[in-house]
Order: structure tokens, then C-alpha cells, then sequence
């Protein structure tokens, strides 16, 4: 397969001033000869002293020159307020996915993980930029063995253990030369304004933090004739102290100079700053932000202008998001200004706005999936404008993270119902990016909603949700297990869907375990139940299910003609998922007959539908098949491989259709 280079640097601000000799330092080490030198280096230095941007820009500048093979950017959230540090498995994953690796060929364990990602990297010439690390140990897991790899590691703290075991080189990031404090100020302000002796007192006041200076900076631009001599005399001296002694910065006092802004917002804007700090993700657009704060989306929009035209928020392709010390700030002013009732009241509409946003998505991604009942939306909650399966797709890969954090924030709320639904919503889209420990993670906080509303219909569909992530994490038995708990309650309650999904899934599960015979009783008793429904999308499923099962069993001719009635059917009822995973089983089936260029056929096709689908969870697996299919060619019969390497988009029906 072709090599596609990563390019994942973010925007960066165009006020950006001085650090010519850090510049010049980073250009040095990167041009490095391979053999000399330090390929890893640690920008280390106070919150708002400008880490990121100086990273971001410097690699913008010369990504194509030095890292022709990719750049890739993983935020480590070391000391993201609300959000635990990314531990190791999910950082791993992050970067595999980075390099484009198909879900399902990822080891299960981490060591192995880790070992992939170094083969890959293998004499490459990569940027990493690992951004917010917590310490030496958060990184070290994540370091490639090649010396082609450039690393650029951002943190607070001085990382001893990459020094000493690593030669890490370590870039001490200090506040801007006065001189270029007042740069950055005649960057927002314009030479004529610049020139006012006050912006020296407000450099000064700032202690040359560009993120204090940027603030600043913004609110006098933004009150056009205000006065600044008075302004600046507002600034007062206190302490930092913004949720860790580990923030000091000497002679700065950073809550003075946001206070100072923030008292010059509108009492609209303040109170959208305040509520959008209880945003439980990375970033947000207008409309969960209208959610938040109750009010409509011109409104609301407004006051997110305003608040990022004063640099209290970041915005890039219209999503705001907040530096950690900001949203620090925010949330404090939140908790001392605002009642309990209103932060419920407005986490309670974010939860509103999450559950019906990502169920209409989530129905274009799928919709021949059996929906829940969701309540009624409230009454002029603003939901996404998503016409179509790209559109959907799009709009979850923005929201996930903050939809994977609402299960637990809806959970600790109270509103259990809220808990589970949401998890249910997002279970399409993580099965195609292939997230299944966040799968496992959400759907556990599902389980106990729904033990404590004592609703076991809704349990059914979370035990087989949890049963098909556990089958694509390569544990079947645990998959089984959780397939027979749901089995049993669907065959308590008479409800014969329930019934022949769970058969369905657990004979996928009994066929990677290698139980050939068990898949076999069990998807002969699906099928003859979805017959009797008159279910052709499970009749369709099922019948692909049996054409593995058969050749797992040394039946392959057989196997043809079942994968092409499920086709059939596939096709007439417009699924193309099904139609995908149905075409790269007929493929593997031809490839075990020694049909090569026929099997080749079948996977280009499959091929085409997940590229429409953006089923990143099964594309390069196909590839794979493809190109070992085409190699064999005029060769002799080759035997795909065991039955967990086969599609997997069949016989968990209820997981994910």
C-alpha cells in the first residue's frame, strides 16, 4: 500500500514575535546528521509562555524541508484542567491511527502496540510533537527507535529522566524581551497606539507572557478610544496561584490581567465564558455553546466573537476552544458568580443538545439500525445542520471526545437516561475509527445507568453493543459471554429480534474462538428467526455469517453462493456496509478456491464502499487483501488466514447494525 505522510500541525496565530535564537536553536538540532546530536527536544517552560506556538510555527516553517515523510501533533493533556493525562495505550492508538494502521491490525497488547509504531517509523523522516506532556514517563513510551524521527516534546516541568536516558536536548522557554513584548502589542494595537506609554506599564504588568500580552492586547484593541493609562492602572499585583503552585510565574500576576479583560466583556459574553468552561471537551461550536448558556445561536455566536476577539477563547475554522489557565480562570469565575442551579440547568441542556445531535447523526451513518426511543427535544434546542453520511461523519469526529466525557458528566448528573443513550449513539462511529477501548470505556458507564433504571431492554442492547467491541478487541469468549446475559433476558421477555441478534452475534464471536461448530447452531437459529420476521437485513447478515462459517469448515463452493445471496439482499435494501463486508468475505472465500484475480475483484469493490463510508476500521484492511490477492495471481491456492482476520461487519448485528 502506498504511503500516505501525515499532516496533522495546527493553525497557528499570526501574532507571533521574536524567539529568533529558540528558532534558529530548533533548525539546528533538526538538521542534525543523523548519527550526531539529539533527536528529541524538550520545549520546557511556564503556562502562557508560549510552548505551543513556538513549536507549531517553527514546524509549520519547515515541515516540507525537514519532514517530508509527515509531521504528527498528539495533545498528551498533561495538565488539561478536567481531563485525565492520555495514558499509553490511547496515545499509541493515537499515533497509529496517525500512520493510518487499520484498527483491527493493531495488537492487543501494549508492548507490541508500541513496538508496531517504532517499526513503522523505521527510517522515516517524521516530526512528532508531543504537546502538554506531564513528565519524562508519559513520553518515553512513545519515543521512536529511528534517529530519522525529529521529537519536540512541550511541558511544564523540566523532564530529568529524557535528559539523562535520552540525551534530550532541553529548550527553556522564558517570557518575551521587553522589546518584543511591545512588538506583540503594535501586532494587535498598530504602531500610533503602540507608542502610548502605557503599553510599557501593561508589558511590565504582564511580565512579557505573549499569552498575557496577546489578552491584554486583544480587550484594548477591541475598546477602540478607551483609556489605556487607566487600563493598565487596573491591572493589579496579586498572586497566580491558578490551580497549582507548579503555575508561578515571579513578578506576574496572569489573574490580574484576565480579570482586567474580563471585566470589559459584556455581561452576556461573561456569563457564555463562564457556562462554556463546563464544556466536557477539547472544543466546541456555536451551537452546544447556545445549549450551554440557554440562549439562541445568533446570540451566542456574538458573545463568542467577543470573547475571541479579547483572546479569552481560541477559535480555528469556526470551533473555540481555551488555553488551560483560561478555561482555569473560567471555571473559577463560574463556581464563585453562578448557583448550583444554573451549572446544572446548563449541563443539563448540553446533555439535551449531545444525545438528539448525535442520534440524528448517528442515523445517517446507519440507518438500518434498530433506533432507540429518545425523549422529545426540548423546545428550541439549535442541532446541527448534518444533510448526509459525510456530513455525519465529520460532525462526530469534532464532537467525539466530548461525547465520550458527557456519559460519565450525564451519569454523575443523574440523568441515567442521558448515560446510556448517548454511549448507544456513538457506537457507529467508534466501530469505524476503530476505538474500541472507548467503546468498552462509555458503554461501561451505560451498564450501570441502565442496572439503576432497572430497564432491561435498554441493557439488552448495551450487553451486545459491549459483546461487539470485546469481539473486535480480540476477546470472543468475553464477547460470548455478554451475548448469552443478553440472550437470556430477550428469551425471558419473548422478544424474538433480541433473540436472533444475539444468536447472530455470539456465532461471530464462537468462530473467532475456533468453536466452528457451536457459530454454526447458532446462525442456523438466527436465520430461521429472522425468516420468520421477514428481516432481510438480518437474513443478509446471517447469511454472510454462514458463508465464513463454511469456510472456516472446508465448505468454500458453498460459501460463494452464500456470500452472493447475502449480497443480493444487501444491495436491494441499499445497505452498503453490509454490501462491503459481504464483498471482502466473497473475496477471501475466492482466494481459498485460488480465484485470486476474482477475489481481487471483490475487495476493489469493498474497497470503493468503504472509502464512501469512511469505514477507516476496515479500509486498509482490504488494501491488504487486495495487494496479497493480486500477488498471488497465476500462483497457487492460498489459504486466507485464521477466523479472526476475517470482516467482522456481520454476526453482531445489534453491536453496530
Amino acid at each position: 500500500m502506498e504511503y500516505r505522510a501525515p499532516r496533522q500541525l495546527p493553525a497557528t496565530s499570526k501574532h507571533f514575535v521574536g524567539r529568533a535564537g529558540e528558532l534558529a536553536r530548533l533548525t539546528g538540532l533538526a538538521s542534525a546528521p543523523h548519527g550526531r546530536g539529539s533527536r528529541i527536544c524538550v520545549i520546557e517552560g511556564p503556562p502562557g509562555v508560549g510552548k505551543t506556538s513556538l513549536a507549531t510555527r517553527w514546524a509549520h516553517d519547515l515541515a516540507d524541508r525537514f519532514f517530508p515523510d509527515g509531521q504528527i501533533y498528539l495533545d498528551l493533556h498533561g495538565f488539561t484542567p478536567g481531563r485525565s493525562a492520555l495514558d499509553r495505550e490511547r496515545a499509541v492508538l493515537a499515533l497509529l491511527s496517525a500512520l493510518r494502521v487499520a484498527p483491527d491490525a493493531v495488537p492487543h497488547d501494549a508492548d507490541s502496540r508500541t513496538a508496531l509504531f517504532r517499526d513503522l517509523t523505521h527510517d522515516r523522516a517524521l516530526l512528532l510533537i508531543l504537546d502538554n506532556a506531564r513528565d519524562s514517563g508519559q513520553v518515553e513510551p512513545l519515543l521512536p527507535g529511528s534517529r530519522t524521527c525529529f521529537v519536540l516534546v512541550t511541558s511544564r516541568r523540566r523532564p530529568a529522566a529524557l535528559q539523562a536516558l535520552y540525551g534530550a536536548e532541553v529548550l527553556r522557554l522564558t517570557p518575551l524581551a521587553r522589546a518584543e513584548s511591545l512588538e506583540l502589542f503594535e501586532s494587535y494595537l498598530g504602531a500610533e497606539l503602540a507608542e502610548s506609554p502605557a503599553v510599557e506599564l501593561l508589558a511590565e504588568k504582564c511580565a512579557d507572557l505573549p499569552l498575557a500580552v496577546s489578552i491584554t492586547a486583544a480587550s484594548a484593541l477591541h475598546h477602540s478610544g478607551m483609556d489605556l493609562d487607566r487600563f493598565a492602572e487596573d491591572v493589579r499585583d496579586g498572586d497566580l496561584h491558578l490551580g497549582s503552585p507548579a503555575f508561578d510565574v515571579p513578578a506576574v500576576d496572569l489573574r490580574a490581567v484576565v480579570a482586567s479583560s474580563y471585566d470589559l466583556l459584556s455581561a452576556g459574553a461573561a456569563r457564555a465564558l463562564r457556562l462554556t468552561s463546563l464544556y466536557p471537551g477539547d472544543s466546541f461550536d456555536t451551537r452546544a455553546a447556545a445549549a450551554l448558556s440557554g440562549l439562541s445561536v445568533p446570540e451566542t455566536d456574538a458573545h463568542l466573537h467577543e470573547l475571541s476577539s479579547h483572546n479569552l477563547l481560541l477559535v480555528e475554522s469556526g470551533r473555540y476552544r481555551f488555553h488551560d489557565l483560561l478555561r482555569i480562570f473560567a471555571r473559577e469565575r463560574c463556581d464563585d458568580l453562578d448557583l448550583e442551579t444554573d451549572r446544572r440547568t446548563a449541563l443539563a441542556g448540553f446533555l439535551d443538545y449531545a444525545l438528539h445531535a448525535a442520534f440524528r447523526a448517528d442515523r445517517y451513518l446507519n440507518p438500518h439500525r434498530s433506533p432507540i426511543t429518545v425523549p422529545a427535544p426540548p423546545e428550541g434546542v439549535a442541532l446541527p445542520v448534518v444533510g448526509g453520511y459525510a456530513a455525519a461523519a465529520a460532525w462526530f469526529t469534532a464532537e467525539i471526545t466530548a461525547l465520550l466525557a458527557a456519559a460519565r458528566v450525564a451519569f454523575d448528573q443523574g440523568a441515567l437516561v442521558h448515560a446510556w443513550m448517548i454511549p448507544w449513539t456513538t457506537v457507529n462511529f467508534l466501530h469505524l475509527q476503530g476505538r474500541w477501548q472507548d467503546l468498552v470505556d462509555c458503554l461501561t458507564v451505560a451498564l450501570a445507568a441502565v442496572g439503576s433504571l432497572g430497564d432491561v431492554i435498554a441493557e439488552n442492547r448495551v450487553l451486545q453493543s459491549l459483546a461487539r467491541a470485546y469481539d473486535e478487541m480480540g476477546q470472543p469468549e468475553r464477547a460470548a459471554e455478554h451475548y448469552s446475559l443478553a440472550l437470556v433476558n430477550h428469551s425471558r421477555s419473548g422478544d424474538t429480534n433480541g433473540v436472533a441478534n444475539c444468536l447472530n452475534g455470539r456465532a461471530g464471536s464462537h468462530l473467532r474462538a475456533g468453536r466452528v461448530e457451536d457459530a454454526l447452531a447458532d446462525a442456523r437459529a438466527a436465520l430461521d428467526t429472522y425468516t420468520d420476521r421477514d428481516d432481510l437485513v438480518g437474513q443478509a447478515s446471517t447469511t454472510n455469517l454462514l458463508g465464513r462459517v463454511h469456510t472456516a469448515s472446508g465448505s468454500p463452493n458453498l460459501a460463494v453462493a452464500l456470500h452472493g445471496r447475502a449480497h443480493r439482499i444487501f444491495k436491494r435494501v441499499g445497505d452498503r456496509y453490509g454490501q462491503a463486508q459481504t464483498l471482502d468475505a466473497l473475496g477471501l472465500t475466492l482466494s481459498a478456491l485460488g480465484r485470486h484475480r476474482a477475489a481481487a475483484v471483490c475487495h476493489g469493490r469493498a474497497i470503493a464502499l468503504h472509502e464512501e463510508l469512511g469505514n477507516t476500521a476496515h479500509l486498509v484492511r482490504s488494501r491488504n487483501w487486495i495487494t496479497r490477492a493480486l500477488d498471488r495471481v497465476g500462483s497457487g491456492a492460498w489459504t486466507p488466514g485464521p477466523p479472526a482476520a476475517a470482516p467482522r461487519g456481520d454476526g453482531e448485528r445489534e453491536g453496530s447494525r
